[in-house]
């Protein structure tokens, strides 16, 4: 178990879910995009937007731990997260929100979810479309978008 997990409460792969859910998402974004550029533009904007996340977490906040953890992928969360399906994103993201709801308080749970689908609205927009003036996140990334508020509770369907 790492310093983070027992600091923060989390079990060592609790910590490993929560960590490795970002590149699982920037990954996930790349697989969909069809734009053969994008792959520069979105790399620059999985670092950029880590960052940014870090920045607006509290000092010493189990985000910002798992924010600056999630920058720095091992190379076997780097393996581990090209052989992912989007279906197994879905997965990943669904039981991140339950320890999330096990761990945190539902303020910082949604909080972190919320997080998440912007670091992906991001990562999607940072290709800018295939053609000159077209929109920035293809309809692939908006569903696959759509898919990732749902598996975190974001969305809620009315059918079961």
């Amino acid at each position: 178990m790492t310093r983070m997990d027992a600091q923060f409460g989390f079990s060592e792969s609790e910590w490993e879910l929560l960590v490795g859910v970002p590149l699982e998402i920037y990954l996930a974004m790349l697989s969909v995009d069809p734009a053969v550029d994008s792959l520069d533009e979105e790399a620059v904007a999985f670092e950029r937007e880590l960052e940014k996340l870090t920045d607006k977490c509290a000092a010493g906040s189990w985000m910002r731990a798992v924010f600056e953890d999630a920058a720095r992928p091992s190379a076997a969360q780097a393996h581990g997260a090209t052989c992912l399906t989007e279906d197994d994103l879905a997965q990943h993201l669904s039981e991140a929100w339950e320890v999330l709801g096990r761990k945190v308080a539902p303020a910082e749970q949604a909080a972190f979810c919320e997080y998440l689908v912007k670091f992906a609205q991001s990562v999607a927009a940072a290709s800018g479309g295939l053609l000159p003036g077209a929109a920035r996140v293809t309809k692939a990334e908006g569903d696959l978008i759509w898919r990732m508020r749902q598996a975190l509770q974001l969305i809620r369907t009315i059918h079961p």
